[in-house]
């Protein structure tokens, strides 16, 4: 196999145009849904070094014709302001950088808002995609870690950030466990974003948690329920839904992984700068390589991933032989995949079903 051709081939992709630097899997809070406590990383606290940062992002220079955009991941990356503000800065003036994006559960933004304002009025290439899922959920599915006890969340400030810069978006997560909360939760955001210059749906980004074993039939139900009073919401107040369309409201008759899912458009590093196919399959068994030694990934895996994403004909009997031919499992995420089966190319089974379901009932008939 010629490895150069093979990451060439990927890196020229046009869909594959970011590079995801997990600065430290150190976080404040203790998230149902984390990924990171699945891989134990939590009592180590490492720290990615600036030799990595450097490093990172010249291969990526390298191998990239064309601009690209740069995600600090985590754990909580805001934990790490001093490495934040060392890329920022670093990639300040240079063309080929289009965008810095920092998903946050927002508690050093509130703790710390004149820092982080000032931040982002320093740094315009920053957005932040604030992953907070509202008072009704927060609490129950984001409990704190008790050395960061005294960091505090506050929405009033998390809005004000937002109508101050418009350089944030909403990312509340739609979990089986709290589904019962789902309108709620969405006319707390659309009512708090109403005044939004920008149309709600390109600042509210919906995602289903796509883990198995924890959509039974009666909690999918609740979320057919939920969306349509959602979707009446959005019918009664005229609301103008935008491009990305509250992401699960699409109404497009496809079901994906996510918008950017990382298996098909992005280089993602360690704080170690070991090479994954993405930050949820960090697992010794899709370990590629380190960007200290690029030349010498596994590109067998670099390229299976890469064509797995892109050519899925694993699709599970059920969603075969679905009236609409749909493949649904296509819906599903490999990292969680994994989780459930140890193999990331076995579709879940609840989780095939609720999307099988959510895309009949509510998505199919979306008029926008």
């Amino acid at each position: 196999m010629d490895k150069s051709k093979v990451i060439n081939g990927v890196f020229q992709s046009p869909l594959y145009n970011a590079v995801e630097l997990i600065l430290s899997p150190e976080c404040n809070l203790q998230c149902a849904y984390c990924y990171m406590k699945r891989h134990n990383k939590f009592n180590e606290s490492p720290k990615m070094s600036k030799e990595v940062i450097d490093k990172t992002i010249q291969v990526f220079k390298n191998y990239k014709r064309g601009s690209f955009r740069i995600e600090l991941f985590g754990g909580e990356p805001l934990l790490q302001l001093d490495l934040v503000e060392y890329i920022a800065q670093i990639t300040k003036d240079d063309p080929q950088i289009e965008s810095i994006t920092i998903p946050t559960n927002g508690y050093v933004v509130c703790s710390d808002y004149d820092t982080i304002i000032n931040l982002l009025r320093n740094y315009p290439k920053i957005f932040l995609s604030l992953s907070v899922d509202g008072p009704y959920v927060d609490t129950i599915q984001r409990p704190p870690r008790e050395k960061y006890s005294h960091l505090k969340l506050d929405y009033d400030k998390l809005f004000s950030l937002f109508y101050e810069t418009q350089r944030c978006g909403f990312h509340p997560m739609v979990y089986a466990e709290t589904v019962q909360y789902l309108y709620q939760t969405f006319v707390f955001f659309v009512e708090h974003l109403s005044q939004s210059p920008i149309p709600i749906g390109d600042v509210l980004y919906l995602l289903q948690v796509r883990n198995g074993g924890t959509w039974t039939d009666e909690r999918i139900d609740t979320l057919i329920a939920e969306s349509k009073k959602c979707l009446g919401y959005i019918k009664e107040h005229n609301i103008n839904p935008g491009e990305s369309k509250f992401n699960m409201f699409q109404g497009h008759h496809t079901v994906t992984r996510g918008l950017t899912c990382s298996l098909q458009t992005t280089l993602d590093v360690d704080w170690n700068g070991d090479i994954y196919p993405c930050h949820r399959l960090m697992y010794p068994q899709f370990y590629i390589g380190s960007i200290f030694d690029f030349d010498n990934l596994d590109v067998s895996k670099f390229a299976f991933f890469q064509y797995y994403h892109r050519h899925n004909n694993l699709v599970c009997q059920e969603c075969k032989f679905a009236p609409s031919q749909m493949q649904y499992c296509m819906g599903g995420c490999l990292g969680a995949q994994y989780e459930y089966w140890k193999d990331p190319f076995i579709p879940i089974p609840d989780v095939c079903k609720m999307l099988r379901r959510f895309e009949a009932e509510v998505s199919d008939v979306i008029n926008w």
